[in-house]
């Protein structure tokens, strides 16, 4: 009898984080424009309990992508930390608003996508990973109306919101090669604001957090 209750607990527990799961990932579609339904998945070894309290520790959210002014970023991963949705609210249907305590984010803005990129801004510049596992930029840019050839590996850094790429430093000295440009990453999902960026083999890493989040209908 005692297992039978507590296969029987397990199992709407498991059918109820399920529903939420789903509940949740068309609040994350709506409040952050999304055109795909992320995967969502709320962690913590017993789900009743945070549905009942109206608190749950830690949502993962896997997007497909994001696209920013025409840039995308693929794939992107999202935590949700301390989210707050009374379980009155969410029984009565009356969900409006959900709010989270703090959120991390890290996505990555593929070579390839960003060099397509760079390609409708106007650029002929491509951007690859480097041989001593740094990011590198080869291409032309105008100079006096005349195109320069450029090429060489490039430091990464986040300004205002933004991605700034530049070329590295060459022996401790600033490098006169002409070039710089700005990934326009500012406006992210759920109000976040980028912290960090770094070469992959793959793509530009790019991490994100938030605080105080509200996500809205």
């Amino acid at each position: 009898m005692v297992l039978a209750l507590i296969l029987l607990l397990w199992a709407v527990d498991a059918v109820a984080r399920v529903a939420a799961q789903s509940v949740a990932s068309q609040r994350i579609q709506a409040a952050a424009g999304l055109d795909g339904r992320p995967e969502v998945r709320v962690r913590g070894p017993l789900f009743l309990p945070q549905l009942f309290g109206g608190s749950y520790g830690r949502l993962e959210v896997d997007l497909d992508e994001v696209i920013r002014d025409g840039l995308r970023l693929a794939p992107a991963h999202v935590d949700l930390h301390g989210l707050r949705l009374p379980f009155g609210d969410l029984v009565g249907g009356a969900v409006d608003r959900v709010e989270v305590e703090r959120t991390t984010a890290r996505a990555q803005v593929g070579y390839d996508d960003l060099n397509r990129w760079l390609a409708q801004q106007g650029q002929q510049l491509t951007v690859s990973a480097g041989p001593s596992g740094g990011a590198r930029v080869d291409g032309s840019v105008s100079v006096a109306g005349q195109p320069v050839q450029v090429g060489g590996e490039v430091s990464l850094s986040v300004e205002d919101g933004r991605v700034r790429v530049s070329p590295a430093p060459a022996g401790g000295e600033p490098s006169a090669t002409p070039f710089a440009f700005t990934l326009p990453l500012g406006d992210l999902p759920y109000g976040q604001r980028l912290t960090a960026v770094r070469p992959g083999p793959q793509g530009l890493q790019v991490e994100a957090e938030g605080t105080d989040v509200v996500l809205e209908r």
